[in-house]
């Protein structure tokens, strides 16, 4: 046998005559003779475990002055180019080797110039999208390791990639949408209110209203509508520019616990209505301070607190008549001298001396 590599020895084996042993053609021995085995294994035994130096690792950094290091190990082949490294390192009998270096500095060279970004702001919103921001500076690490803060400039010329300053947050925590406070109801108008946001007449508890008109104030909270409306027994609809339309309708009575029937809707805002201040009764004349009609709110639930919700925020004064229609006070204050102040305790009293009495108030 000779041995051709570790582990396994090899010898020829060839095809000879009998009776004079000379060198024949294998076809002579393949019919009946079985052919010997050319290779066996040898040194089947473990080799001994060894110690071994580490090539060097790959650097730290690409530029800037990295390090690499490598080690002494102890390790067993267990078979061609495969070796265990062995933790016990008392199992390699010989001395350890004494190494050095084993670490050194590589890639001592300067970086090219890089934005670095700084940390992110606190979110501009404490629920709902909101934007975080951070700032950029440019630098570059130098031969010798140190950072260098270079000009923006530098950044820009070199073409260096620039992270992005803004990023989204909240987005997965909205807010929730400020108190709604009710207006009146209206005959619907599906011009007025052609959105439909939800349908939850099949959930409405008229015992709970306030449940149903909570979650379509969240509905159109979140895309941006402050006026929306429970209509046909629980459709929650908004629509555009609602505040300077919804009022346009005929006032209606049909809505009950103020939810809109068949026909019908009542109408809510998330704006936060002014304070009125009763001025006081005076006697309405054919010269009167406020000859604008501007809506009719018979047969409402609150007529003061819807006349307040549609006033035009420019007028300062307004009254309701004892009807219940609403007009507005083109010169605010100036011609209110013209009328006789007179005492008056509920608007809505049915003792009222007179219709035609008017309670005036101002907003603020």
């Amino acid at each position: 046998f000779t041995k051709v590599q570790h582990g396994l020895r090899a010898r020829d084996v060839l095809c000879v005559r009998k009776d004079d042993k000379t060198e024949v053609g294998h076809e002579s021995c393949e019919s009946n003779l079985t052919k010997p085995n050319a290779l066996e294994s040898c040194n089947t035994q473990p080799c001994p475990p060894e110690w071994y130096i580490t090539a060097w690792q790959t650097c730290s950094l690409s530029c800037g002055k990295g390090f690499q290091q490598r080690s002494v190990v102890c390790r067993q082949k267990i078979a061609e180019n495969k070796w265990n490294t062995i933790t016990n390192e008392t199992l390699c009998v010989e001395p350890k080797p004494v190494v050095s270096p084993l670490e050194r500095n590589c890639n001592e060279i300067s970086c090219p110039p890089e934005y670095v970004a700084g940390q992110w702001s606190e979110c501009s919103t404490t629920c709902s999208l909101g934007v975080m921001t951070r700032q950029l500076t440019c630098q570059r690490r130098t031969a010798t390791g140190i950072t260098e803060h270079l000009p923006n400039l530098w950044c820009e010329n070199y073409g260096s990639i620039k992270p992005s300053i803004t990023e989204d947050c909240n987005d997965d925590s909205p807010c929730e949408p400020p108190p709604e406070n009710t207006i009146g109801c209206f005959v619907l108008d599906a011009n007025i209110f052609p959105t439909l946001l939800a349908n939850f007449q099949e959930s409405l508890d008229y015992n709970n209203v306030l449940v149903t008109a909570r979650s379509c104030a969240r509905l159109a909270f979140h895309q941006n509508y402050r006026y929306f409306g429970l209509a046909n027994n629980g459709e929650c609809r908004v629509g555009p520019d609602m505040k300077s339309n919804f009022f346009k309708p005929q006032t209606s009575s049909q809505c009950s616990s103020s939810v809109g029937k068949t026909g019908a809707i009542y109408v809510y805002t998330l704006d936060e209505l002014p304070v009125i201040t009763p001025v006081g009764c005076y006697k309405d004349r054919a010269d009167r301070a406020m000859p604008v009609f501007y809506k009719s709110f018979r047969n409402q639930i609150n007529c003061t607190l819807e006349c307040n919700s549609m006033a035009s925020v420019g007028q300062e004064l307004w009254q309701t008549k004892r009807t219940t229609n609403m007009v507005k006070l083109p010169l605010a204050g100036r011609e209110l001298a013209k009328t006789g102040q007179i005492s008056c305790t509920n608007l809505i009293d049915k003792n009222q001396p007179s219709y035609d009495e008017l309670n005036i108030k101002t907003r603020y």
